[in-house]
């Protein structure tokens, strides 16, 4: 399975927002790694200079996979005027790698962060290496 892993440019689509208009880049980056045999599987998606961990997961034979992961996600647009505090989360990422492309979506939930937590927010993650 190790032919899914590598680094992933991505680009970011906000699926959804339940009220915390969480800021997301226009792109990024998707880093897929693990054991050969789809264990230990390991995601850190780059947004903006931060990188968001999901781990505990697996890479399955047919290119699915599944993570979860916890820590900081970046939350400002830039610029002091712009600054929000970073947000907490906990999430789950999931997705497919068909050839050199992958699609994935990032479930969070923000913690911290927002004018009123907790927060929902889903974004797709579409690229290619």
């Amino acid at each position: 399975m190790t032919e899914f892993y590598g680094t992933y440019n991505i680009t970011f689509t906000k699926v959804s927002d339940s009220g915390c208009d969480y800021p997301i880049a226009p792109s990024g980056q998707l880093k897929l790694s693990g054991n050969p045999d789809g264990s230990g599987f390991m995601a850190d998606v780059l947004d903006r200079g931060s990188v968001r961990e999901y781990r505990g997961g697996t890479m399955n034979i047919d290119g699915t996979f599944t993570g979860k992961g916890s820590g900081l996600a970046i939350g400002f647009t830039g610029g002091t005027a712009g600054a929000k505090p970073e947000h907490e989360f906990v999430g789950t990422i999931d997705g497919t790698v068909t050839g050199n492309a992958v699609t994935a979506f990032e479930r969070m939930t923000l913690t911290v962060g927002c004018a009123v937590n907790p927060q929902s927010v889903v974004l797709e993650l579409k690229g290619t290496k």
